[in-house]
């Protein structure tokens, strides 16, 4: 997955408006993603993945996730498939 653009998302109206903005990530985009990858470098695995689970508490009956910014989805990998999961 390659990250070209970032995006500014409001409402409007009582409307979820996604606007696509041009900034200067996309020189490093490439970069970025290649470093990164699918699924995250040792610092997302052994830093941020559990401590980051363990705050968010999936356990609950009612949890799910709404993933603003996702960049590459690293952590939608970690989300059990039973958590309803939104990327944006």
């Amino acid at each position: 997955m390659e990250v070209i653009a970032a995006h500014c998302i409001f409402l409007y109206n009582g409307t979820l408006m996604v606007k696509q903005l041009k900034t200067s990530w996309e020189s490093s985009a490439k970069w970025y993603d290649s470093v990164v990858g699918e699924t995250g470098r040792y610092y997302h695995e052994n830093v941020i993945f559990p401590k980051l689970l363990r705050l968010m508490d999936l356990d609950k009956a009612f949890s799910s996730v709404l993933d603003l910014g996702c960049g590459q989805g690293v952590l939608l990998r970690k989300i059990p498939h039973s958590i309803p999961y939104r990327r944006y």
